[in-house]
């Protein structure tokens, strides 16, 4: 959901019981509207797959896209 805070996004992402389920750290690590450096800590949760697909998604930061492509190459090795 785009129209959502980031505030509300930061709060979900803070609460334990919330971000127990992989695919509510799936979707924040996918929302544009989600804080950088909460996104970047989700990067680490995310399984290969897709994280390759974030790495090809231009809805994210340029920063986070960039990295999960440098994790991607890193994990081929």
């Amino acid at each position: 959901m785009a129209t959502i805070s980031d505030e509300l996004l930061r709060i979900i992402a803070h609460t334990r019981a919330w971000v127990k389920s992989y695919g509510i750290v799936l979707a924040l690590a996918k929302n544009p509207k989600t804080p950088l450096a909460i996104s970047m800590n989700l990067l680490s949760r995310l399984n290969e797959k897709d994280v390759r697909l974030l790495s090809q998604d231009r809805n994210v930061p340029d920063v986070l896209r960039i990295t999960a492509r440098k994790k991607v190459v890193l994990d081929k090795k």
